[in-house]
Formats: structure tokens, C-alpha cells, sequence
């Protein structure tokens, strides 16, 4: 599932709407992601309010909704590990750099796993042209860091100048 296409997204459980998904946390270290924030609605006499939901609390990220597996999540883990992670949001535009220090382009956008969340590519764009996107199989990527993300040049690509 591509990054892009996370939200909208209502997240359901027991039968009634919780909120909706507002971000994915993503572990850049791990290439994975680890938990949800869901915006609860507010209402008549109802301050609107937050959740997050860990990874192992989702039971399902379907085309229209997410489901989890309890009514109520407690995002133990997510909150545990908060510091190390980003909103994957932030991963879209970040330069990428071959570790033949070529400039790449910039993340389009991500796409993970639905079953075990983690990331299994990177759409690069260089450009504005249909030819000057790109896909970076999460096996090229050396470190997603707070700036840029490095990857192992292409092989089969052009060389490095």
C-alpha cells in the first residue's frame, strides 16, 4: 500500500466508528511502521481527543477502513518508542543520495507491506517528466535518516559521475 493512499481512512472497532486515522509512526530504523494516531470527532459538549494504536492492535487496513482488534487501544508500544520515530508523512520529499553520493530525487511517496507493515520500496522522482520517477527496492536503502535517505547505487543504472 502505498503512503499516499493511508488517509482518509475511518478506523472501526466493535462496531462503531473510533475516529479517524490523523498519522502513521514510522521506525526508520526498523523500516517498519509501529503504530497510529486516530483522531477521535468531538461533538455537541465533546472535546475532540487522540488515540494511538500499535501495530499489533490493528487487525486489518482495508480499501475503505482500518479495523482494530479491541475496542479500546492502548498504543503501549508506540508510546514506549516514541522518540525514535517519525510521522511517515515527513519521509515524503526528503532527498535520496546513492551511496555514490548521486543525487537520487526526492520520496514521492512510500510503500509498505499490509500484513507486516514494512517498508518495501521508495518512488523517487528527479524531475517533472513521466521517465524521472523511479522505484528503490527497501533492499538498496543504508539509513533513512532525519535529513536524507542513502541508498546503494544501481547496478544496472547509469554510473555515478
Amino acid at each position: 500500500m502505498k503512503s499516499t493512499e493511508l488517509r482518509p481512512r475511518s478506523v472501526i472497532a466493535d462496531g462503531n466508528k473510533v475516529g479517524d486515522l490523523e498519522r502513521a509512526y514510522f521506525d526508520p530504523k526498523q523500516r517498519e511502521i509501529v503504530g497510529f494516531a486516530i483522531t477521535t470527532g468531538g461533538g455537541f459538549m465533546k472535546p475532540e481527543g487522540g488515540l494511538i494504536a500499535d501495530r499489533d492492535e490493528i487487525q486489518s487496513i482495508g480499501h475503505d477502513v482500518i479495523m482494530l482488534t479491541g475496542a479500546a487501544p492502548t498504543g503501549a508500544k508506540t508510546n514506549e518508542r516514541y522518540g525514535d520515530l517519525i510521522d511517515l508523512d515527513t519521509l515524503q520529499g526528503r532527498e535520496i543520495y546513492s551511496d555514490q553520493g548521486q543525487l537520487l530525487g526526492h520520496v514521492e511517496w512510500s510503500v509498505f507491506d499490509e500484513q507486516s507493515f514494512e517498508l518495501t520500496e521508495l518512488a523517487a522522482r528527479a524531475g517533472t517528466g513521466a521517465d524521472s520517477q523511479q522505484s528503490i527496492a527497501a533492499n538498496r536503502i543504508i539509513a533513512i535518516g532525519p535529513d536524507v535517505v542513502t541508498v546503494k547505487a544501481d547496478p544496472s543504472g547509469p554510473p555515478a559521475s
